[in-house]
């Protein structure tokens, strides 16, 4: 019994720490709505963002992870309507976490913006315990599934301009408990968990701009993780960035706007952390389109 719970206790350690690093993916700043509910409808589009995470490829039931993000401005601008739907895998755990993201903004100079934003939504957890492959199939701890349904809420700010942005969130605020009462789950629980995203934006030429962005990562009970990036935009159609994640990976992305409201990017991790003898690395592929609100195309690429 002692080597089956250590074994699903390992494992549940992996899904709190990738569940609390949820909005951390490489393309952070192509999931903002994930990362802050003050992001919708700040692009002044109807925006649909689908993304794929494939963590740490070449070791078994590795973390994948899916999202997919829909905001939109409202009531002339002022305010801002998404939903969010996240399914992250784990081994046998799991979770699908479906938000509705609300915010309201006001113009602090002619073309600043600070907004503010909450989140509201459920997390439907899942632990598969009896799919583990047991030393001791007739442990009683692991005979049965386990499930439950998490509410939660978030709050965020958000400050922006044509050239620059800065967020400060927290999207994780109720520490549930994962199955209340379960014995092997034990005090499995949510944690709060805290971000702070900048970036900007620099025109280097009349063909090269220049793109830095941050992300720093405030966990419970956790090592604090940050994200540094530095994308390179020809013409406006082609990006190019590398990047690095705080004693975990270097990373690489490459986009291509195929039309002026579509994106297409692709990024890869290569490990320099302790699993980077195990792993092949990690891979993240997006789209985001943005429907704008009146018969003309969008002229110029939304970048934030």
């Amino acid at each position: 019994m002692k080597k089956s719970l250590l074994l699903f206790s390992t494992i549940l350690s992996c899904w709190v720490a990738q569940a609390q690093q949820e909005s951390v993916f490489t393309q952070y700043f192509n999931n903002m709505q994930a990362v802050n509910p003050a992001y919708v409808g700040s692009r002044g589009t109807f925006t649909v963002t689908g993304l794929h995470r494939s963590q740490w490829t070449g070791i078994e039931d590795a973390p994948r992870t899916q999202t997919l993000t829909m905001n939109t401005p409202i009531y002339n601008e002022n305010f801002g309507l998404g939903v969010a739907i996240m399914n992250d895998q784990i081994g046998p755990i799991g979770s699908t976490i479906m938000n509705v993201d609300l915010a309201g903004r006001i113009r602090v100079s002619q073309n600043a913006y600070l907004s503010g934003g909450i989140k509201i939504g459920l997390n439907f957890f899942r632990a598969n315990i009896t799919a583990l492959d047991l030393n001791n199939p007739s442990d009683p701890y692991f005979s049965q599934n386990v499930s439950s349904t998490l509410p939660n809420i978030g709050a965020g700010l958000y400050y922006y301009t044509p050239k620059f942005y800065l967020g400060v969130s927290i999207p994780r605020i109720v520490s549930n408990q994962l199955a209340d009462g379960d014995l092997v789950l034990g005090e499995g629980r949510e944690r709060r968990h805290y971000y702070f995203t900048a970036g900007a934006r620099f025109r280097l030429s009349e063909e090269w701009e220049m793109q830095p962005m941050a992300l720093v990562y405030f966990p419970e009970r956790a090592t604090t993780t940050f994200n540094v990036s530095d994308m390179f935009i020809f013409n406006e159609k082609l990006w190019l960035g590398a990047g690095w994640r705080w004693k975990e990976s270097i990373h690489f992305a490459v986009g291509y706007n195929l039309l002026p409201e579509l994106r297409a990017m692709y990024s890869y991790d290569f490990l320099i952390g302790d699993l980077q003898p195990y792993s092949n690395g990690s891979h993240e592929i997006s789209l985001t389109y943005d429907l704008p609100f009146s018969s003309d195309r969008i002229q110029n690429p939304r970048y934030f």
